[in-house]
């Protein structure tokens, strides 16, 4: 007879995902196991819908007070809050490593944000709200994607922490499948005319530009790196919506 030696329960993996990808204090009400936070990457997009959903709400309701411009500083702002800017200084230092040189990587950062803001505020609330809350499950799960194809870069000597996540099994990679597309399908169930092909594929092509510069540029992917694919997938879902809109 075989014995199991998986002692966590189902639940820990993801509320690792919880710990590692916020900083809503989760931990102070349970400590999963130790594994736990190596296989929590599977439940990255289901993160996002929490963050996505109260994002999104602060969008609505701060709509409904202040000018809609403000109520979109608000949401990317409480975004920032749920998840301790850990995705924008990841993208920043990814930048900074690569050209050498800090102010292009507070330069990109700057830019990014832009971006986003102009493509959020370019849309309806309704329809900036529904956008959210799909494209970034979306895009964590395309991102997510680096950790079948690369292995972990060594560790730096930088003082950072840095989780190196399992390859995804097959249920894993099914479940991560699951929460990154279902919102995106209740997207494309409520907004008719949606470009699906451009919307599945533009985060693609990032992610294929973005994985090659990875490879070349590193012996493997690091937190920076998930970091930085997952805010340009997710700004190329934006920029595909807000240009449908325009047009």
């Amino acid at each position: 007879m075989k014995i199991s030696i998986k002692t966590t329960k189902w639940y820990e993996d993801a509320y690792a995902a919880l710990i590692i990808f916020t900083r809503i204090p989760f931990e102070k009400c349970y400590r999963p196991s130790p594994e736990s936070y190596s296989r929590a990457l599977a439940y990255w997009p289901l993160t996002g819908w929490l963050t996505a959903a109260v994002s999104a709400g602060v969008l609505y309701a701060a709509d409904t007070i202040v000018p809609y411009q403000i109520a979109v500083i608000a949401a990317v702002a409480t975004r920032m809050l749920l998840t301790g800017a850990i995705y924008e200084e990841g993208m920043r230092d990814f930048i900074s490593e690569r050209t050498g040189r800090p102010v292009y990587g507070k330069a990109a950062w700057v830019i990014y944000e832009l971006l986003l803001f102009l493509s959020l505020s370019s849309l309806s609330t309704d329809s900036a709200v529904i956008t959210i809350i799909a494209a970034e499950p979306f895009a964590k799960m395309i991102s997510g994607q680096i950790v079948q194809m690369l292995p972990h870069a060594p560790f730096r000597h930088d003082g950072k922490q840095q989780i190196i996540f399992s390859k995804l099994s097959t249920p894993a990679g099914i479940l991560m499948f699951c929460f990154g597309i279902i919102p995106l399908l209740g997207f494309f169930y409520f907004t008719s005319g949606a470009r699906w092909d451009l919307i599945l594929f533009l985060p693609c092509i990032v992610m294929y530009f973005l994985y090659m510069l990875i490879m070349k540029t590193e012996s493997g992917y690091r937190n920076e790196s998930l970091s930085t694919l997952f805010l340009l997938n997710e700004l190329a879902v934006y920029l595909v919506v807000t240009l449908q809109a325009l047009l």
